[in-house]
């Protein structure tokens, strides 16, 4: 069943919001604590770096779990998916290059990786459809042709 793109909007742009209001937040409170609460550290960023990371990895737990909804219900090729878990590298490539980060942007090759060789599968398995949907509508054809032979000739009744 292809999935309209009214559904893919409805699962990603309320997610990214989301996600975006989280980490907004945290850059807020970067902002806001860079001049008072940080000075005399070693690192001026360390603290809003872990708000920063702490904020993610919990923003990330759910839409882990959302992932592994959607696997669940539609399927783990369905487009609905695919574009939701590139949603998910996206964010992950940037959140890795905020926090530079190897760990996240291993992550979110891993999850390219995954979709493109889901969306492979997809495109054969969709090549191999509109294979058999053309040579069976070569036979119908053959086959109208050959009535309306028949029919032109008296040999089949007219249909009704």
């Amino acid at each position: 069943m292809p999935e309209s793109l009214a559904s893919v909007c409805f699962v990603r742009l309320p997610v990214a919001r989301w996600l975006i209001e989280i980490l907004s937040g945290a850059f807020a409170f970067e902002q806001r604590c860079e001049p008072v609460a940080c000075t005399g550290m070693s690192g001026a960023t360390e603290i809003p770096e872990l708000v920063l990371r702490t904020s993610y990895e919990v923003a990330r737990r759910p839409l882990q779990l959302i992932d592994r909804a959607t696997a669940a219900m539609l399927g783990p090729a369905s487009s609905v998916r695919l574009t939701y878990r590139d949603l998910l590298a996206d964010l992950d490539d940037v959140v890795a290059k905020v926090l530079s980060d190897e760990s996240v942007e291993e992550r979110a090759r891993l999850l390219r990786r995954q979709t493109s060789a889901a969306r492979q599968i997809l495109a054969s398995s969709r090549q191999r459809l509109d294979a058999q949907l053309a040579a069976q509508g070569v036979l119908r054809m053959d086959r109208y042709r050959r009535y309306r032979r028949r029919q032109a000739v008296g040999v089949n009744p007219p249909l009704s």
